[in-house]
């Protein structure tokens, strides 16, 4: 990355931050954990060793790769991309596509009595979230080793050679990058686990938002939150992704009576590149009522 675009990022990362959300108090606390973060990356683990665990915010988090931890710390705690608010007392949320964990321990510092049902299809990710849930002892917190899908069995996907992440399923148009390769990991049908009110559905499925939504229509009635990350395009290609057609989710949300509002972290001089892939975020909502 360019030094002008890193600092940008910083930039825009601490804008984030302090911008609505938590209370001052919170706010002064992650950006000197930010900065702490931003030092050790930047310095210690990119010139003197490998930094493989951290601590932080009374958390104690492995992982595999520290950019890896950065990265996801920036985009949940920093850029608030999963906060939200409720009156519950013990909210349920359902985290589809939890990595190593570091969501699940973000909705636990926000509602330490919520309980919280994650799903992470990779096995060696899956490694990390369960090791992380065990070491911070994190009760009420129900983690498996599935691809939440439209049927049960097994689902290829594409991952990169370390195998800490997942490509979109649908198949690449130009597979030239040789750092990924065909997995098959197991799926589950998501509304097997909806069996009572869900006040946050988080879904960070890469490319199968559609079909997850469609397998679990007649459940969202029970739903009262969704925190969705679209992927419009065929694993890293910028073909479109025909198959995860946005106006028929967002059909989908607006027949189950759905509110919804659309982001997209990109810079918007970027949008014009037709080669750059980005992604979107759906929020939707219902009223209180």
């Amino acid at each position: 990355m360019k030094f002008t675009d890193r600092v940008y990022e910083i930039v825009r990362d601490i804008i984030a931050l302090m911008w609505g959300g938590y209370s001052f108090a919170i706010k002064i606390k992650l950006f000197f954990a930010y900065v702490k973060i931003l030092f050790k990356f930047f310095v210690i683990n990119n010139v003197f060793k490998k930094i493989y665990r951290e601590k932080i915010l009374g958390y104690t988090i492995y992982f595999p790769e520290y950019e890896l931890f950065f990265n996801l710390f920036r985009e949940i705690f920093i850029m608030k991309t999963y906060y939200f608010k409720t009156e519950e007392k013990q909210p349920l949320i359902i985290d589809c596509g939890s990595s190593i964990g570091i969501s699940i321990l973000f909705f636990k510092w926000l509602y330490p009595s919520a309980k919280i049902i994650g799903f992470e299809p990779l096995p060696t990710s899956y490694e990390y979230l369960q090791r992380n849930v065990i070491v911070n002892r994190l009760s009420n917190v129900f983690v498996y080793n599935f691809a939440v899908y439209n049927y049960e069995g097994l689902v290829e996907f594409y991952s990169d050679e370390e195998l800490y992440s997942l490509s979109s399923r649908i198949v690449f148009s130009d597979f030239k990058n040789l750092e990924y390769k065909k997995v098959q990991v197991k799926c589950c049908r998501l509304s097997d686990y909806i069996t009572e009110n869900v006040e946050l559905l988080k879904l960070d499925i890469e490319g199968s938002e559609l079909k997850v939504l469609e397998e679990i229509k007649e459940k969202l009635y029970l739903i009262r939150r969704i925190i969705l990350e679209f992927h419009p395009f065929e694993g890293q290609t910028i073909k479109q992704n025909k198959e995860n057609s946005l106006i028929r989710l967002l059909n989908i949300l607006e027949n189950a009576n759905y509110h919804y509002r659309i982001g997209s972290s990109i810079r918007h001089e970027l949008l014009w590149n037709v080669s750059t892939s980005y992604n979107l975020f759906i929020f939707a909502y219902k009223d209180s009522n």
